[in-house]
């Protein structure tokens, strides 16, 4: 996806996971706008699971001339701040904060 980026891709497993189909009609409660290709990071926006981290490595990407956008699910306290932040860096075009998604079991 992006050959010049010099570090490694991961997926870090600290979530729970989800298996089956979505209940019918979750699909549409998606924002309609998300770019084609993504970063997801979901989860509490707490200051400890460091989404402002997340957020500022959007902004170095597009320094070192890569496009990344990211699209971060979940609600909590640091969701303003995180926004804030976003903006403050100037990459508030490529993050993008979907809120709260109900997990397909909890329906």
């Amino acid at each position: 996806m992006l050959p010049n980026l010099r570090a490694r891709s991961m997926v870090t497993l600290n979530g729970t996971p989800v298996s089956g189909r979505p209940p019918d009609g979750l699909a549409s409660d998606l924002p309609p706008l998300l770019p084609e290709r993504y970063v997801l990071a979901v989860g509490g926006l707490t200051p400890r699971e460091a989404y402002d981290v997340r957020v500022k490595a959007i902004g170095l990407a597009r320094d070192r001339g890569h496009h990344l956008d990211l699209v971060i699910v979940g609600d909590g306290p640091e969701a303003s701040r995180l926004a804030t932040l976003a903006k403050a860096l100037n990459v508030e075009d490529q993050v993008f904060f979907a809120g709260d998604m109900p997990h397909a079991g909890a329906l």
